[in-house]
């Protein structure tokens, strides 16, 4: 089994004050001296990654017995926040108002959650299944019907998805699950639909897929009031809690949705990183592509979730972000990739949504004048904001049969149609 390392965190980031309210909310205990009703500020896991005591539970007797067995020495219990309930108690109750809603015989849901029902819906899914960017850069594009069979495909998934896990939000308030979070929600679920497509993943894993990342940030959404509190007047209590949601979600689904043990490990995993610094688990990983046979199948999806996730949490509008161009976050994932994220979903990602950074390896799939096609070169210059093509410059170096004399320099402005493929 696991044992959970403890150590001192850095405080000296903080201010006086918060410094010193953060070393006096600290609480390392000896597994001997935990009682019942201590809180667990971190969760104890077995080897495989399983959630064996989840954090922000108070623990009963047979909890407490269970983790001595575990061979845990040392364990952080974590303290009250004023400004959010404990997790345990607020997940306790929604499992119980989803199962509420599951067995309802009218299908009545006492104060539904509205946006739910506005942003879920079947039209909506449709809608923004069609319309979402990623599909720029499908390589199904080039066939009319495989890419029309991709939209069908991933609209029907998603479809089946929310119409099972509705019940799930539709128990969630709305000031923790707005419209915001929502749309979210759907966006995420549908940019990793996409990359699965390309990868050509089976429809049993794209469903997989769909449901980690349609969920992957509800335990978020339970610490809502914590959301636009500037980091360094959080105490490490509450951002403890706010590393934990990814189990606080597992706990939810596992309450709700006990069939749901893949969905449950995907997306415990969504904050992983290759070379071990993520959490909660601090699993390391190759970075194969997703379709390699030796990769398995949780860490081929939670690779993708883990990309996904981060890309829409840095774009979009949700309270407590400030969101940044697509390009800009690319940047940030070129800079890691191969590290901390997958290469290769990275690369896949750029080529989706046909943004790529100023050094970018490119080669150019089609063109509206048909020259240079099949070439590739890297990235000189960008075009302004509103253009529609995913770059200006490109200083070409060579096409698939030859390397050209010297690196050539070309100006794409004219250009109606551009479309390009991430090399590296």
């Amino acid at each position: 089994m696991n044992q959970i390392a403890v150590t001192s965190p850095d405080t000296t980031h903080l201010g006086t004050s918060a410094r010193a309210r953060e070393l006096h909310s600290m609480k390392i205990a000896n597994v001997q001296t935990v009682r019942q009703g201590d809180v667990l500020g971190k969760g104890i896991y077995s080897e495989d990654g399983t959630l064996l005591i989840p954090s922000g539970f108070a623990l009963t007797a047979d909890q407490v017995a269970h983790l001595c067995d575990t061979g845990t020495v040392r364990v952080y219990l974590m303290d009250p926040s004023d400004r959010v309930p404990l997790p345990g108690n607020t997940l306790r109750d929604l499992a119980r108002r989803v199962v509420q809603i599951q067995v309802s015989l009218t299908g009545d849901v006492p104060d539904p959650n509205k946006q739910v029902l506005k942003h879920c819906s079947l039209t909506t899914i449709q809608q923004q299944v069609e319309e979402h960017p990623a599909w720029r850069g499908a390589t199904s594009r080039a066939n009319p019907i495989s890419f029309h069979q991709a939209k069908d495909r991933a609209t029907i998934i998603l479809d089946k998805v929310v119409e099972e896990y509705r019940p799930l939000f539709l128990a969630f308030p709305e000031r923790m699950f707005g419209a915001v979070e929502c749309s979210f929600a759907v966006d995420t679920a549908i940019l990793s639909l996409i990359i699965g497509e390309e990868y050509q993943l089976p429809e049993r894993e794209l469903r997989l897929l769909a449901t980690a990342a349609l969920t992957h940030d509800l335990g978020y959404s339970l610490l809502a009031p914590l959301h636009e509190v500037p980091a360094d007047q959080l105490s490490k209590d509450e951002r403890m809690m706010l590393r934990e949601h990814p189990a606080y979600t597992v706990m939810l689904l596992r309450g709700a949705y006990p069939g749901s043990d893949d969905e449950q490990a995907i997306l415990l995993r969504h904050h992983e990183r290759l070379d071990g610094s993520g959490y909660p688990l601090g699993t390391k990983s190759k970075g194969l592509p997703p379709d390699s046979i030796d990769l398995p199948m949780v860490l081929r999806l939670s690779e993708i979730l883990a990309v996904t996730s981060l890309f829409m949490e840095k774009t979009s509008t949700r309270p407590g972000n400030e969101p940044v161009e697509p390009v800009t976050a690319l940047t940030s994932f070129l800079e890691h990739s191969g590290t901390l994220f997958n290469h290769h979903v990275v690369r896949t990602l750029a080529s989706l949504i046909q943004h790529f950074p100023i050094g970018s390896q490119v080669r150019i799939r089609s063109n509206s004048s048909g020259r240079y096609t099949g070439f590739c070169g890297v990235v000189k210059s960008l075009p302004k904001k509103e253009s529609v093509l995913p770059v200006k410059k490109l200083l070409l170096t060579h096409n698939s049969k030859e390397a050209l004399g010297s690196p050539l320099e070309v100006d794409f402005s004219s250009e109606r149609h551009l479309l390009l493929e991430m090399l590296s």
